[in-house]
């Protein structure tokens, strides 16, 4: 204890600070596998007379290396807003972007994919007309699927995972582009 108290002690608060910072921004040009983002709320951490209302974070996660690689304040709560400001943050070229249903829209479809990333984005039933489509959309596509049932915190709960094949990339031949079937 003594010892590390010593060493921590004779640290340059400063130096650390910007060779931390210029190590996290090379890494965090260079992630792969899955990145996780998730908001929380700060409970406990709200200004006098907004006690209903805590500060929300969104944080990403590169799950890989088990590493925060960025958060930002959801201002007015706005974690939709907030999530699409962190993944300008981030190069995401070879990852696969995780959220939960929150951030199933195509606005961040749009994000990830401009920032070079892919995306596995949760779809519940609180968005019927996205989820009909998505089930018109795989009928017939050789879909698999798992379904789990059980108790969580004593209550019933029952979730379902569908996997589809990808579709085949862009073939290009000279100057036109074609689909390959």
């Amino acid at each position: 204890h003594d010892t590390f108290s010593r060493l921590l002690r004779l640290i340059d608060a400063k130096a650390l600070e910007l060779g931390f910072s210029g190590f996290m921004e090379r890494f965090v040009r260079h992630v792969s596998g899955v990145v996780a983002l998730d908001g929380k709320a700060l409970r406990g951490a709200y200004e006098k007379g907004f006690s209903h209302m805590p500060k929300m974070m969104v944080g990403a996660f590169a799950a890989e290396t088990r590493i925060a690689l960025a958060g930002i304040a959801a201002e007015g709560g706005d974690e939709r807003a907030a999530a699409l400001q962190l993944i300008d943050l981030i190069d995401l070229k070879g990852c696969i972007v995780t959220a939960d249903a929150l951030h199933c829209h195509a606005d961040m479809a749009e994000r990830v994919g401009g920032r070079g990333g892919d995306y596995a984005l949760r779809l519940k039933a609180n968005q019927p007309g996205l989820l009909k489509g998505a089930k018109a959309a795989l009928d017939g596509a050789g879909v698999r699927t798992a379904r789990l049932e059980g108790k969580r915190g004593g209550l019933a709960e029952a979730r379902t995972a569908s996997v589809a094949p990808a579709a085949p990339p862009p073939v290009t031949s000279g100057r036109s582009k074609a689909h390959a079937t």
